[in-house]
């Protein structure tokens, strides 16, 4: 088996709009996917190992992220939280962890000195997620940005990242999100290489096998989205193939 140290986290990806889920593909066309609450509280009752949640309104609208369903979430669920969205200052991030995130997920400020020092400061490195979103053009990689392309080399972008002295990364594969193509394990294994942190990697997963060969090949965060929303896959499906499959998961609490 593979050893319990690697800390194999299966993490569901979650957009929020407003009081309901929604799933697209390629970051557009988004349809309903369900209620927040009840899907947290499955996730949660199937032992997943964290709950990935971006609050599209409050990104997409420049408007103050839903806490209120944060909260409501918490209070129903064990499972440690990610929260993102729009997150400009420490009173967000201050009012975010009072009303149940375990850590937030901060992308296009990530560069903002004062956010960053204040939230280690006050909540520990490990509250604070770097979003790191990447889309293959022009044969290569590049930083995508609210929308915009950064033409820069990402492994620069990301050690230029690592110096913010944040506690994780999650990357989003952008061209792959909501496609299930199959995650691009190389390019994920080389952002793993140089990262001094843990790394979550999201973006593409085909199938049960796609992501055991993931796992096998070093990806031990993975984040799903559409192989959850979209098949008849769900957590403990996920963890009792891998676990038969002979890499160890958590099962049961």
């Amino acid at each position: 088996m593979i050893n319990s140290s690697n800390n194999i986290r299966i993490i569901p990806s979650l957009l929020l709009n407003n009081n309901r889920l929604v799933k697209g593909k390629l970051f557009l066309n988004y349809v309903d996917a369900g209620d927040p609450i009840k899907t947290c509280v499955a996730h949660d009752s199937q032992f997943c190992d964290e709950i990935s949640i971006i609050d599209l309104n409050a990104y997409k609208n420049n408007a103050i992220p839903n806490y209120k369903i944060l909260e409501q979430i918490s209070s129903e669920v064990t499972t440690p939280i990610l929260f993102g969205g729009n997150i400009k200052d420490i009173k967000t991030v201050e009012m975010l962890i009072r009303n149940g995130a375990d850590k937030v997920l901060i992308n296009s400020n990530i560069f903002e000195k004062k956010l960053t020092k204040d939230i280690t400061n006050f909540f520990g490195k490990q509250s604070l997620v770097a979003g790191i979103d990447i889309i293959f053009i022009e044969g290569k990689y590049k930083i995508y940005n609210r929308g915009k392309i950064i033409d820069t080399n990402y492994i620069d972008y990301l050690k230029k990242v690592f110096d913010e002295n944040v506690g994780e990364i999650k990357v989003t594969f952008v061209n792959l999100e909501g496609t299930r193509k199959g995650l691009d394990i190389e390019t994920a294994k080389k952002i793993i290489e140089i990262s001094p942190v843990p790394v979550i990697i999201e973006g593409g997963t085909k199938n049960l096998k796609n992501l055991e060969t993931a796992i096998r090949n070093g990806l031990n965060s993975i984040a799903l989205g559409s192989m959850l929303v979209f098949s008849d896959n769900h957590i403990f499906k996920v963890k009792q193939y891998l676990e038969n499959s002979g890499i160890k998961v958590r099962l049961r609490n």
